[in-house]
């Protein structure tokens, strides 16, 4: 097995109590889908990119001629919980119930 795939492993591992509790709350709508948790993985990744991207941009727009500064770990994690703070429960409802119709594709 790659290293790569055993830190992931690692990872998971060492913050399951918080990671199966999203995962668990992404299963609370009584659908049958449960996510594994690679997705759950995948999923923390992906929003990480996403905060990082939007910063980015609202930094370029504000200071047209200079530099991104470096993120530190810190950064990332007040970005974090800026973008979390921002949405409300009937925001993550619907963006979840969305996903979800996105995500099931009808078999014939």
């Amino acid at each position: 097995m790659h290293d790569d795939s055993k830190n992931l492993i690692y990872f998971y591992r060492e913050n399951s109590d918080k990671l199966e509790k999203i995962r668990n709350s992404l299963h609370e709508d009584k659908s049958n889908l449960i996510y594994p948790q690679m997705k759950i993985i995948d999923m923390g990744f992906w929003q990480i990119g996403y905060v990082i991207n939007s910063w980015e941009i609202e930094y370029k727009k504000n200071n047209k001629d200079s530099e991104l500064p470096p993120l530190t770990f810190d950064d990332i994690k007040k970005l974090l919980k800026k973008e979390s703070s921002e949405m409300d429960k009937q925001q993550l409802d619907d963006a979840k119930r969305k996903v979800m119709k996105e995500k099931i594709v009808q078999v014939p």
